[in-house]
């Protein structure tokens, strides 16, 4: 039997107010998940296509390429990081993010700025786990979703993929980042054929036609 002081107020027991703990968490929860709905609904962005410029290191200032060698994989030139945040400040950026970056001292600003300026350790394990499989994209389309520096998306055309599509939350990233790491790769391609040809190789496609769309 439930204790009770003689107040004229209803009885609750544990029973109840468990139900309505509950009913209340429900409520509360239902509720972040509209707010956060309607958050995110004001942070989606549109789709844009970026173009290729011809000589897209042109327009990086000191800048400084490094090679990443995993296993068996072929090398894969990109920008270094370190110097790439040191000069960051004399780059164009429309959106801003390089100097929130900074000062924020944030590699993930949400909304703003998703980390594709820095290349994450989930991408050595994937190259990694692409070396122990032996995987090779042979005839293949491949989209590199949030692919930042693109070192994944580079594999898959070194490898023998028809066509990658580079994807990341920032157009600063595919501008400054992700095109130059690529223009990098396919001219240290193009040397290597021509040295070891006779005559000269051309390319089999133009770089535009490789990797046309890299929205974000």
């Amino acid at each position: 039997m439930a204790f009770s002081f003689n107040y004229d107020i209803p009885l609750r027991t544990e029973e109840t107010n468990d139900k309505e703990n509950k009913d209340d968490k429900a409520k509360c929860v239902d509720l972040k998940c509209s707010e956060a709905s309607a958050t995110v609904s004001k942070k989606i962005k549109d789709a844009v296509e970026h173009q290729l410029l011809l000589d897209p290191l042109s327009h990086i200032e000191n800048w400084v390429p490094e090679t990443i060698t995993i296993g068996a994989l072929p090398p894969l030139l990109c920008l270094n990081e370190s110097v790439f945040e040191k000069t960051a400040p004399e780059r164009e950026d429309s959106e801003e993010i390089l100097a929130k970056t900074l000062t924020q001292n944030s590699d993930l600003i949400s909304g703003v700025y998703e980390g594709g300026l820095k290349i994450w350790e989930c991408t050595y394990d994937l190259l990694e786990y692409i070396d122990d499989a032996g995987e090779t994209f042979a005839g293949k389309r491949v989209l590199d979703l949030g692919c930042g520096a693109g070192l994944l998306g580079i594999l898959a055309l070194k490898r023998g993929a028809t066509k990658v599509d580079f994807q990341d939350y920032n157009s600063t990233v595919i501008e400054q980042l992700t095109v130059p790491n690529v223009f990098l790769n396919c001219e240290e391609d193009d040397e290597n054929k021509d040295k070891h040809s006779s005559p000269p190789s051309k390319r089999k496609a133009p770089l535009n036609e490789m990797y046309l769309k890299m929205p974000h």
